[in-house]
């Protein structure tokens, strides 16, 4: 399953799992600039995973409760 095919909440926990990853990473690395490369990567994933968290708590078309819907 890709990653975009997740629910909101389940994406924006494999991001911040991919941040960490990529910290870690960083942290191992002994080149300045390859270890700048995994902290910017860090950082982009911990953006995805915001904007995921942002998604997940933002109500979508047809996720209203049924009964506020007007009677046919």
């Amino acid at each position: 399953m890709e990653i975009g095919d997740l629910p909101p909440r389940q994406r924006a926990t494999r991001y911040k799992d991919l941040a960490q990853a990529q910290r870690e990473l960083a942290d191992a690395c002994d080149l300045p600039e390859i270890r700048a490369t995994h902290l910017e990567l860090a950082a982009m994933w911990a953006r995805l995973a915001e904007e995921a968290e942002r998604h997940a708590d933002t109500p979508r078309p047809g996720d209203a409760d049924e009964s506020a819907a007007p009677a046919a």
